[in-house]
């Protein structure tokens, strides 16, 4: 019986001893195609050419929303007076815009401040004066100016500006999009050409920076007190003229 297990125990030895043996050439087989394979890779990839050029091209578009930026000014020896006179002018602008048509959510109360005047030369206080600015949003173009004439008509002695956007950027960014890469591939084909290739498929695209600038352009208008009745006269006329809106790209196409 001992004679029986001992002879199994050296069998199963033997057995494993030549499993791992057979196993090592296989691994050291396995690891030696891998450099084999990479270089072959490699070769592969050798001999591709390719042209990157970019491409530029603007969609040009008439803003139809305007956002004016008017201001109250009032001034008094006192400056609770100071601030009664200023809420009740603010008020009545408000209300004068709503009565215009301007939507209230579309008025928005953007800058308070207070502050006291002094006479240097006294070191004393001459009075107080407190300014509310105002800033009406999505306007239509055409109501733009009117905006600007009721609000002076009813109080406001400050014009901070005027700027204008296009509902449709986004449409005419992409149309420039598609127009600067064509842009593109129309030199990249010229490119080829001369060096006796034509392209292929893209390998690469990818959009240059975009200027958001284009969506909102800003006029500088401003007004004193003393200009008021001027500027109420002329602010009926806006005209905002067209915004360039552009698009970039650079595209990396092979050659064949």
């Amino acid at each position: 019986m001992k004679k029986t297990i001992l002879l199994v125990c050296l069998l199963t030895a033997a057995m494993l001893t030549g499993c791992g043996r057979a196993a090592g050439p296989v691994l050291e087989a396995q690891a030696a195609q891998t450099p084999a394979e990479t270089k072959a890779d490699s070769v592969k990839t050798e001999g591709v050419k390719t042209v990157t050029v970019s491409g530029k091209s603007s969609v040009y578009s008439t803003p139809d929303k305007a956002e004016v930026n008017v201001g109250v000014r009032t001034r008094e020896a006192d400056a609770a007076a100071a601030q009664e006179k200023n809420a009740e002018t603010v008020d009545k602008v408000i209300q004068a815009l709503k009565d215009l048509g301007v939507d209230g959510k579309s008025i928005r109360t953007t800058g308070y401040n207070i502050w006291q005047e002094y006479n240097y030369e006294t070191d004393q206080i001459r009075g107080y004066n407190v300014t509310t600015n105002l800033t009406v949003k999505d306007l239509d173009i055409d109501l733009a100016g009117e905006v600007i004439s009721t609000a002076v008509a009813n109080g406001v002695n400050e014009m901070n500006g005027i700027s204008y956007s296009c509902s449709d950027y986004y449409e005419c960014y992409e149309k420039a999009l598609e127009a600067a890469v064509d842009a593109a591939r129309k030199k990249a084909a010229v490119l080829a050409k001369a060096a006796g290739s034509e392209i292929g498929e893209v390998q690469a695209l990818v959009e240059g920076y975009q200027d958001m600038s284009a969506r909102y352009s800003n006029s500088s208008i401003s007004m004193d007190a003393a200009e008021e009745k001027s500027v109420g006269s002329m602010a009926a006329s806006v005209m905002p003229g067209e915004s360039e809106i552009s698009a970039e790209v650079t595209v990396t196409w092979y050659l064949k």
